[in-house]
């Protein structure tokens, strides 16, 4: 029996039995666990009574049996589902109301090894239970936790197990939900006993300054006063982070936010009356630079879609854009939205408003043109293009419209919608059409890269030719005379309208996308895909560069009033821009790097030299009133005479030219080796001082008759000045050295001569900072004290740094703040103010205390010279970005005033931007209020 049935049973089971009642048993894996486990039971009960196993089964169930606290003898038999279900498998049968194994076989080989191992192998806890069971179920370490429990529990779902297994998991879930309970328990206490040490610090700590109050009300007020300093410490900290975020505005090119908040410093500064000048000064910078480099003054945002198309009315009173998302918007000036109107199905491509303010067309990628009242009805649909629309505009008295399409035709149509003329010959797309003023020609511009003039008629009269690349945008200035051209060669072309190229203008770093006109003729606006647009005259000369948008400007157009130039952008915002900058104005002619200038001082005019080799005469309006040529090098310096009657320039060519303040030569001084960097005169007019490359100083009359001259440095001279008070010329050299050298052209200041006179050209002394450049020297201007003794001193511009020296050589002070060397210093005629030129691009003006006011930096390139006006009202500064700029100082210094330009400018922008809190738009209230009480 041994061989033939119990040893390997599973191979030898034929026909098919036992294996029919063990799958019997496991063939549901939800019951099966439940059925092992009441087999095992009546297993073991029948063990007990006669064991029939091998002497190591015997002693594995003797084990198992011996850790049960309690077996029953027999299993009763209660006709429950397991019950019957193990009946039916065939291995158990009913017997004097008890359940028996069938046989000794069965008995035999279902024996508990195999029930253990089937039960193991359903389990995912098998020997957790296992050995829980082995300790009598009182080892709690056995039990189940956490996610183990949580495996456990889900694999039972939808299973039958026993009773052991029930009660493993209870105990389990018993014990995680005491230890959950007791964690609980335990970080409640923690947190009542932090509260509860919080509560008697905070209990301490009352006593004590209670005990303290009442002991002495002095601490108490002490106590006050460092709480509202503690306070006014948060305070002056956000100011600080404010005026921070204004500088980055600024320099990321995003200056109207940047001007909303130094408005925004500048208001809280005021809240807290602080008048320390680590807090106030930056605030007043940021202010500063905010204002007086600011030419935004207006944001339309949250189009949710790029800008393609921007016109306002020639009355001005409305506004219009068209976006990708196929809406015409109508606005007020001031950015109020007034109408929203859809009646295309594609994106608008260009706006047009008629010129009697009636009507406007929008063009469309649909194909089509939409005629519309101006108070939104829509009026007519102009169809017959067969490809894109991309460019409309009326005719003079609103009697037709024009249209330009991607089917390489322009149309003139009627306002009944009735096709007059067909412009055909283009060899691609037209992107632009434009009417001249007088209505009488059309000019289309293509991807062709050309031009064409026709009439009306569609007659062609000429094609301009020359752009390198497609032809974008194209208008004609208002006096008819002039055609401007833009394309994707990132130049811009101006024309006669007989077609002959005038000049190209270059300055933009993509593609044109569109061009204006101002009202006048005397501006032209181009945008571009290099997401700037930058501002022209009627010669070519660039005048500004105006950088805000974040993605390529699509169309410009200006206001009527021409103080305003609108744009709109792929970066879904319509920018406004104000054209003039109170703050300052340009001198824009010269067509190299500006080197030097000079302001008459008897009358409203300077001058100014440039590397390329003219020296220009101006007013201050910024108009260029002459240009005087002769010299055949860079123009290194200018001055004039005391009188105002005499120009002297000095030039790398070797001689100094004298001029007339019509521009003609009186004389040319000769005699230089090599270039002359510096020429001035004397306070009296009688002398003209000069020093050049080839370390002489030489002095001359006022005909140009050389007087003496002598070797003063070891290098180059790069600056000579009289004193105005003392009989002193200073010069100073590469050499690092300044020297002072006797001069007889000074006025006698005082009715007693001077026992001391010496001979022109003797040095009285040298002293100064021998390991750099020295590259410019200044003399204090001529001021008396209260006891009626001048009090004079000498500004030097050495390295990144500005001194000042006494007159016997020692330093009164150094003024840093330049970031690169700097070329030129003056003093205003008043005395009040030092300002500084540098290769940083920037101005500085500092207090005659050497505290630093303000960084005038709107130039794009090194500054060379800087000069005060006469009146010390004004301050010029040149630069090799071949511009000067004349600066109003009592704008650029009054804080006050500052504040005032700038709430007006954004008044429009604080009350209609929808990206800004409520507290933003109140910030120019008081400005507003003060302005009304004052009238």
């Amino acid at each position: 029996m041994q061989s033939y049935v119990l040893q390997d049973w599973e191979s030898q089971d034929e026909p098919e039995h036992l294996r029919t009642i063990r799958d019997r048993l496991l063939q549901s894996p939800q019951k099966s666990g439940r059925l092992l486990s009441l087999y095992q039971q009546i297993w073991l009960a029948e063990f007990q009574w006669q064991p029939i196993l091998t002497e190591a089964q015997l002693q594995q169930t003797q084990n198992f049996v011996a850790d049960q606290p309690q077996q029953p003898a027999f299993v009763s038999l209660d006709d429950s589902p397991e019950q019957r279900e193990l009946l039916l498998s065939g291995l158990v049968i009913r017997q004097q109301g008890m359940l028996r194994t069938k046989n000794r076989i069965y008995q035999k080989i279902f024996d508990q090894a195999w029930i253990q191992q089937q039960l193991n192998s359903l389990r995912p806890y098998a020997q957790a239970i296992e050995a829980w069971v082995a300790t009598g179920q009182t080892d709690s370490s056995r039990l189940l936790r956490g996610q183990a429990l949580q495996d456990a529990r889900q694999w039972t779902q939808g299973k039958q197990l026993s009773d052991l297994d029930y009660q493993f998991l209870a105990a389990s879930q018993q014990l995680d939900q005491q230890e959950m309970q007791q964690e609980l328990e335990a970080a409640r206490l923690k947190e009542v006993e932090i509260r509860l040490r919080v509560e008697q610090r905070s209990v301490r700590r009352q006593r004590f300054w209670l005990a303290i109050l009442g002991c002495n009300l002095i601490i108490a007020i002490c106590l006050g006063l460092i709480s509202f300093r503690q306070y006014q410490q948060a305070a002056i900290s956000e100011v600080k982070a404010l005026a921070k975020t204004s500088e980055t505005f600024y320099v990321t090119h995003q200056n109207l936010d940047a001007l909303v908040m130094a408005l925004k410093a500048n208001a809280r500064l005021k809240a807290i009356g602080s008048m320390d000048a680590t807090i106030t000064e930056p605030v007043a910078k940021a202010l500063r630079q905010a204002v007086y480099n600011t030419s935004e003054i207006n944001r339309l945002s949250g189009q949710h879609s790029p800008v393609q198309a921007v016109a306002i009315s020639p009355n001005g009173r409305l506004m219009a854009s068209g976006t990708h998302d196929r809406i015409l918007r109508l606005w007020q000036p001031d950015g109020t939205l007034l109408k929203t109107l859809y009646g295309h199905s594609d994106r608008l491509t260009a706006i047009a408003f008629s010129p009697d303010n009636q009507w406007i067309a929008s063009a469309s990628d649909d194909r089509t043109i939409v005629l519309w009242q101006a108070n939104g009805t829509k009026q007519n649909r102009l169809i017959g293009h067969s490809g894109q629309v991309t460019s409309v505009v009326f005719g003079p008295e609103g009697r037709f419209v024009a249209s330009a399409s991607q089917d390489k035709t322009a149309r003139l149509w009627g306002m009944d919608g009735k096709l007059l003329t067909r412009l055909v010959g283009h060899q691609d797309a037209v992107r632009d059409v434009a009417l001249s003023p007088d209505g009488l020609m059309v000019a289309t511009a293509s991807d062709d890269k050309t031009v064409k003039l026709w009439e009306q008629s569609g007659r062609l009269l000429t094609t301009l030719q020359g752009d390198q690349g497609r032809v974008r945008t194209v208008a004609f200035s208002p006096n008819n005379h002039t055609i401007v051209s833009g394309g994707e060669d990132g130049t811009l072309k101006l024309w006669t309208t007989e077609g002959q190229l005038i000049r190209t203008l270059k300055g933009h770093r993509g593609a044109i996308q569109d061009v204006a006109f101002s009202p006048l003729g005397q501006l032209i606006a181009s945008a571009s895909s290099d997401h700037t647009i930058k501002l022209w005259n009627r010669d070519g000369i660039l005048l500004a560069t105006l950088q805000g948008h974040q993605k390529p400007v699509q169309s410009v157009v200006f206001n009527p009033d021409g103080r305003t130039l609108i744009s709109g952008s792929a970066d879904e915002t319509i920018r406004f821009w104000k054209v003039k900058n109170f703050f300052l104005t340009p001198l824009v002619g010269h067509e190299a790097g500006v080197t030097t200038v000079a302001f008459n001082p008897i009358d409203q005019t300077l001058v100014t030299g440039s590397d390329d080799k003219t020296v220009r005469l101006w007013n201050r309006r910024g108009s260029m009133l002459r240009i005087w040529r002769g010299h055949q090098d860079d123009v290194t310096k200018v001055t004039i005479s005391p009188n105002g009657q005499v120009i002297a320039s000095a030039s790398r060519d070797q001689t100094i030219r004298l001029w007339d303040r019509e521009g003609n030569h009186s004389h040319i001084l000769r005699g230089n080796q090599s270039a002359v960097r510096s020429v001035s005169f004397s306070p009296n007019g009688q002398e003209i001082a000069s020093g050049g490359d080839d370390a002489m100083i030489r002095l001359w009359d006022r005909k140009g008759n050389p007087l003496c001259s002598w070797v003063a440095h070891v290098e180059p001279v790069t600056d000579v000045v009289f004193s105005p008070i003392s009989p002193l010329l200073a010069s100073a050299s590469v050499d690092g050295a300044i020297k002072f050298w006797q001069s007889n052209a000074v006025p006698q200041l005082s009715s007693k001569p001077d026992r001391t006179w010496r001979k022109d050209g003797e040095l009285l002394t040298s002293f100064g900072d021998y390991d750099a450049e020295i590259a410019a020297v200044a003399f204090s201007p001529n001021q008396q004290t209260a006891r009626n003794k001048p009090q004079e001193q000498l500004a030097t511009a050495w390295n990144k740094t500005v001194k000042i020296w006494n007159m016997d050589g020692t330093v009164a002070m150094t003024l840093r703040g330049h970031q690169g060397k700097v070329r030129d210093v003056a003093f205003s005629p008043d005395g009040q103010l030092i300002a500084s030129a540098s290769d940083d691009n920037t101005v500085k003006l500092w207090s005659r205390s050497g505290q630093e006011l303000t960084t005038l930096d709107s130039h794009g390139a090194a500054v060379r010279a800087v000069a005060f006006s006469p009146d010390s009202r004004m301050v010029a500064s040149v630069s090799d970005d071949q511009t000067g700029l004349l600066w109003d100082l009592q704008l650029v210094l009054d804080t006050s005033a500052l504040q005032t330009y700038g709430c007006s400018w954004i008044r429009d922008y604080l009350q209609t931007s929808q990206t800004l809190e409520l507290t933003d738009r109140q910030l120019c209230d008081q400005v507003t209020k003060s302005q009304r009480h004052s009238r």
